[in-house]
């Protein structure tokens, strides 16, 4: 359920060469959230016991306890939900000053203010490292550190509640105020004739994080502070708490998602400085410069992942080893990546009317990133002590991106519509679009399990590198040479480059060709429209994930693609307009 309430306003005020404008945004949203409902009505479970089936049991309502042990009830008594109460607020002021009748500049400041999201029955709650106290981990109810031993320790070790415990009363993260946004912009037209014009701007952006980041942090946690769960083992249907009631000794190690306590508005900073000259009566052409910046971006981080050197010797017991014990993972979602995007664009307009149009764009351009800003997995960095190490080639990042569109009339009785033979040969379209960009940068990862007794590293590691990996000249289907990449030594970190190399690109070109007639102001369409229209073989995904010891495991498919883009698609179509 989503409801929103915004009040906006503004205001403009012409005053000799200014245009002055100013306005506001207040919006109060109200968002319930229930991911995965929980079983608060109870749930039985019949098996087979006492000479009866499992269904014979249920019929029978397990009368004189015949299931026995393994039948069994469940019911938590809440049913953790969110009912979110996010808001927003922003005020700006704008001035477009006419300098010179042939230049204009844009000046403004913007300010956002975006509270700390709060749950309306403070069901938020985080983890943090300055609340975690190492004399209350809970005790390890076996060698592994698989399970906990009830009653010992603290379950919720380093959890704060907002409303109960959180610093920040109701929240769980810090206000934060420092979100004023400049911009400024200038055209500058040389000629006076508008047949040549200079455009350069700046601009500050912040952006409003999304609350379902927050619902899964607390309904996807293992465990919870707000709910307790009920176990009781031989119930009878008619009254399950006349069945024994199981008090376990121990609980799985659990997972944690988390929010950092120093949670802040991502911030984007954009910059651009271009031209636009028309070349002839029809013909267009832009050229410029662009960049971005971005920073307190939103990444993925595993706060608990043990360092190698200190799983060496324990023998896959990974959980007795992490920084934070009485945990698993603890997923925390943190304001610490960067960006920087740097790039050339160029475009090419053709306008002839009713004889048709074509567009061209070419783009050159470096996007670098220590996170892709998608709050996934794949973002989480080799080494947490070391976030920066992370930082290369995003995986949004193409070098060189082509594409261009195009509507051309064949020039057969153009115009004519009298007698059928120019209803026949005339009317008739081409229109296509033509794509070519470079792949994407990829990050190799390897199942490193060149620990005690072939033991695995839990989590995925970088690969040091050995070789050239000869990306895309490779045969078949093969894109990379595997024998490129080699796992670590045992307690060490991979040395490999973050992205060593790129997957495929490409090259598609789509036609369609087109058929009007027209009947007064009806207008019937013939369409055969071809996708990948001369079928080109497009590799998309390749196999990077490693697995081994002191070598890739040749029977799996490192470097190999996994999967193509669709072959030739042909697709029929009428059209009637009236």
């Amino acid at each position: 359920e989503y409801l929103n309430h915004t009040f906006s306003s503004a205001l403009t005020w012409q005053r000799g060469t200014h245009t002055l404008k100013t306005g506001g945004l207040f919006a109060l949203e109200h968002v319930n959230s229930n991911l995965y409902p929980e079983t608060t009505h109870g749930s039985f479970a019949f098996q087979s016991g006492g000479g009866f089936t499992a269904f014979q049991n249920f019929l029978r309502g397990n009368s004189g306890g015949a299931c026995g042990e393994p039948c069994g009830y469940f019911e938590t008594d809440i049913d953790v939900l969110n009912r979110f109460q996010p808001g927003r607020y922003e005020l700006y002021v704008q001035d477009t000053w006419r300098l010179h009748p042939r230049v204009t500049v844009d000046l403004g400041l913007r300010y956002a203010f975006y509270p700390p999201l709060t749950d309306e029955n403070d069901m938020l709650f985080t983890f943090s490292p300055d609340a975690y106290d190492p004399d209350q981990a809970p005790s390890f109810a076996d060698p592994a550190g698989d399970f906990l031993v009830l009653g010992t320790g603290n379950l919720f070790n380093g959890i704060r509640v907002a409303g109960k415990d959180s610093p920040y009363g109701r929240a769980i993260y810090a206000a934060d105020k420092n979100n004023l946004q400049p911009r400024i912009g200038a055209a500058w037209d040389p000629g006076g004739a508008g047949s040549f014009v200079v455009r350069a701007g700046y601009g500050m952006y912040f952006d409003q994080t999304q609350v379902g980041m927050f619902a899964q942090n607390v309904e996807e946690s293992f465990y919870d502070p707000f709910r307790t769960d009920l176990f009781v083992s031989n119930p009878p249907l008619s009254n399950p708490g006349q069945g024994t009631v199981i008090e376990p000794f121990a609980v799985f190690t659990p997972d944690s998602l988390a929010t950092s306590e120093q949670f802040v508005a991502p911030r984007w900073q954009q910059w651009n400085i271009g031209v636009q000259r028309r070349l002839y009566s029809r013909g267009v052409i832009d050229a410029g410069y662009v960049g971005s910046s971005g920073d307190h971006l939103i990444r993925f981080v595993n706060l608990n992942r043990p360092q190698p050197e200190n799983f060496v010797g324990h023998g896959g017991r990974s959980n007795t080893v992490r920084p934070f014990l009485g945990y698993q993972n603890i997923v925390m979602r943190e304001t610490t990546a960067k960006s920087r995007h740097h790039g050339f664009l160029a475009s090419f307009r053709h306008e002839a009317g009713a004889a048709g149009s074509a567009t061209v764009n070419y783009t050159f351009s470096r996007n670098k990133a220590d996170a892709t800003y998608d709050n996934s997995a794949v973002d989480d960095p080799q080494n947490p002590l070391d976030k920066d190490a992370e930082f290369a080639a995003a995986g949004t990042d193409r070098t060189q991106i082509f594409n261009a569109s195009y509507v051309y009339e064949l020039p057969f009785a153009r115009g004519g519509t009298e007698g059928w033979r120019n209803a026949m040969v005339g009317g008739w379209q081409i229109a296509g679009i033509i794509r070519i960009e470079s792949g994407p940068a990829v990050r190799i990862q390897v199942v490193n399990c060149n620990y005690d007794d072939g033991w695995c590293f839990p989590a995925p590691l970088r690969p040091n590198q050995v070789g050239d990996p000869g990306a895309g000249d490779q045969t078949g289907l093969v894109w990379f040479n595997p024998a490129a990449f080699v796992p670590s030594p045992a307690g060490e970190y991979g040395e490999a480059p973050v992205a060593p190399f790129r997957l495929p690109g490409r090259h598609q070109w789509d036609i369609a060709v087109l058929k009007t007639l027209s009947f007064g102001t009806t207008r019937l369409q013939f369409r055969v429209e071809l996708i990948n229209a001369f079928n080109q073989t497009q590799f998309l995904d390749v196999d990077t994930q490693c697995f081994g010891t002191t070598t890739c495991d040749p029977r799996g498919r490192f470097g190999q693609v996994t999967s193509a883009r669709p072959p030739r698609e042909i697709q029929l179509g009428v059209r009637l307009d009236w």
